[in-house]
């Protein structure tokens, strides 16, 4: 099996990254989003995958979240009211 990005880095340390943006309207800075939010050199990977997709902005050495972001991230919540979640981006249900 080959081991991707996506099979490396949780989906749920995806979505943790934008909340953390969301509730931060004046931007974090990559310190805290790597030692708080999701923990090691994955916040690394997921803001660059972000800023490709325009969710988030990278501005005065500063992340901040895009309408773009804000949309995504309440079309995962809204999916999430209707699924349910364990917290673990869907890995292990059956």
């Amino acid at each position: 099996m080959e081991l991707t990005v996506e099979r490396v880095i949780l989906k749920a340390h995806r979505v943790d990254v934008l909340r953390a943006l969301a509730r931060a309207p004046g931007g974090l800075a990559h310190h805290p989003i790597q030692y708080d939010v999701v923990k090691g050199s994955a916040a690394s990977t997921i803001l660059r995958e972000f800023v490709s997709l325009r969710l988030v902005e990278w501005r005065e050495d500063l992340y901040f979240i895009t309408p773009r972001g804000k949309e995504t991230l309440a079309a995962i919540e809204r999916l999430r009211s209707v699924v349910g979640s364990n917290g673990n981006g869907g890995v292990g249900g059956r």
